[in-house]
């Protein structure tokens, strides 16, 4: 029997012909197993493909498409002995998770691709989409009461080691009352019964069990429950640092941010490694991310900003220098910030009139600029410090391939929100040194960026001020219209 013998079952709302185009293709695989070389020897069309396998796995893979209802049951199945031998143990059991866990990442962003913008309710009796072919929808029955579509958008996430407040991945919130509905959440304790699975699973071919030793709430964020976790482990009860993040559910970002941390990984600087995810809510009822935890904290430092500043600026232009040599995960490529946000959102008003108009023509703008790896939520709450040096940045859950202008604004907009306009500037000459390169459209971007932080300020001083802020709501909000005039007058000048 193969020592890796995976068998994963995924159902995805398209024909088999729509999923075979995106699963029998090598670039697929590339991105989901780039240790491992399919070389491709039963071709069954719309039904499916063989290949043999080797690099880091020797033996065969199969992919069979099966049609059900409105869509298309995907199996997949490996089968294979390293290409270097493992001896049973923990290393071996996360080389083989490794595998599994991909292939689920992998599959669960196909879902979002194809299944975007389907709405609850169809495809119940009724297929949404033609099986046959995967286009169009056949008959599309009659909602049922009280049933509201899905948001085209991607779930919020949280903060990691020092948390902050972070903006959905795709989409502002719908209704400031459904973010304060997470309150109670974000606050609960991990049930003593998700922990132990979780143990179990983190123990998952050791002969010596996990124990659990400290679990504490880090402050800051509003859309999930952070802790840091301590554990023992081995002869000695050697200790490790683990950070836990719980997603409300039905929010598919634990898979999203597995994937963009794997990636971040590439990064100049240090980024939380992933350790295990539970996509499917077995451990607490929701989806959690296990990752390890990063020395040093949340910074605000009122009494030198110029260097905290330059330090942020320093650490987003090694961001945005990562290389993008392929396999570059399609969870990367997925809909630019600039593309998702909807100025009609705001008040109506002279205001978000002209944002409106400025950020119509961002887009223009926005497509022809070059792309780099941004974080897409870099700001002071996601950058820890220790000794007075950038330890670490976390929560990757946003991140994509956008113009490098784009986490510039973002941070540019938060340290407004903070401290006013002059901290903004600070940063942007600090970035500016560190990368080398001016940076074009600035105002256009400096207007989107601090059009979707006003949607936040309800929440700055709670998740803000725990991590060394000093910020009122009536401050934030006067600062940040203050930068949103300032950037509008520059970019309307040039309209």
């Amino acid at each position: 029997m193969p020592q890796v013998d995976l068998a994963d079952d995924s159902f995805v709302v398209a024909g088999p012909a729509v999923v075979a185009d995106r699963l029998r293709g090598p670039e697929f695989w590339r991105a989901c197993w780039p240790a491992v070389d399919l070389e491709p020897y039963h071709d069954r069309g719309d039904e499916g493909m063989r290949w043999y396998a080797t690099g880091a796995l020797v033996g065969t893979a199969e992919l069979w498409l099966e049609p059900y209802h409105d869509g298309t049951l995907v199996h997949v199945f490996l089968r294979a002995d390293p290409a270097e031998a493992l001896p049973p143990g923990r290393r071996f059991e996360r080389f083989r998770r490794r595998f599994a866990l991909s292939l689920k990442a992998a599959l669960f962003a196909l879902k979002d691709e194809l299944e975007d913008g389907r709405a609850v309710g169809t495809g119940l009796g009724t297929p949404a989409v033609d099986p046959a072919s995967g286009t169009g929808p056949v008959a599309e029955p009659e909602p049922a009461v009280n049933v509201e579509p899905v948001a085209d958008a991607e779930p919020a996430a949280d903060a990691e080691p020092a948390a902050d407040a972070e903006p959905a991945a795709d989409a502002e919130p719908a209704a400031d009352a459904a973010w304060a509905d997470r309150a109670a959440y974000r606050r609960s304790a991990p049930a003593t019964s998700g922990l132990t699975l979780m143990l179990s699973e983190l123990a998952s071919g050791e002969s010596d069990a996990y124990e659990l030793v400290d679990v504490r709430r880090l402050e800051g964020g509003i859309a999930t429950a952070t802790h840091r976790i301590t554990v023992a482990y081995g002869p000695g009860r050697t200790e490790r640092q683990l950070i836990l993040k719980r997603y409300v559910p039905d929010d598919t970002t634990a898979t999203l941010e597995w994937e963009r941390l794997a990636f971040a990984a590439r990064c100049g600087i240090p980024t939380p490694e992933p350790v295990l995810l539970d996509a499917e809510g077995r451990w607490f009822g929701s989806p959690a991310l296990v990752m390890s935890a990063l020395p040093g904290e949340v910074r605000y430092d009122h009494a030198d900003p110029k260097a905290w500043v330059a330090g942020l600026a320093t650490a987003l232009a090694a961001v945005h220098r990562t290389d993008l040599s392929p396999p570059v995960p399609s969870v990367l490529l997925r809909t630019p910030t600039w593309q998702s946000y909807d100025p009609s959102e705001l008040p109506p008003g002279p205001r978000t009139d002209a944002i409106t108009r400025v950020v119509g023509r961002l887009r223009e703008i926005a497509a022809q600029q070059p792309v780099v790896l941004c974080h897409s939520d870099y700001h002071p709450g996601n950058v820890l410090f220790e000794d007075g040096v950038v330890s670490g940045v976390v929560d990757w859950s946003a991140a994509r391939l956008e113009p490098a202008v784009s986490d510039v604004a973002n941070c540019r907009a938060e340290l407004a929100l903070v401290a006013g306009g002059e901290l903004a500037d600070l940063f942007l000459a600090a970035y500016v040194k560190a990368s080398g390169g001016p940076l074009d459209s600035l105002p256009y971007w400096d207007v989107l960026a601090g059009a979707r932080t006003s949607r936040w300020i309800a929440y700055a001083e709670e998740a803000m001020n725990p991590l060394g802020a000093q910020v009122t709501a009536e401050g934030a909000r006067s600062r940040v219209t203050a930068f949103v005039d300032d950037a509008l007058a520059a970019a309307e000048a040039d309209l």
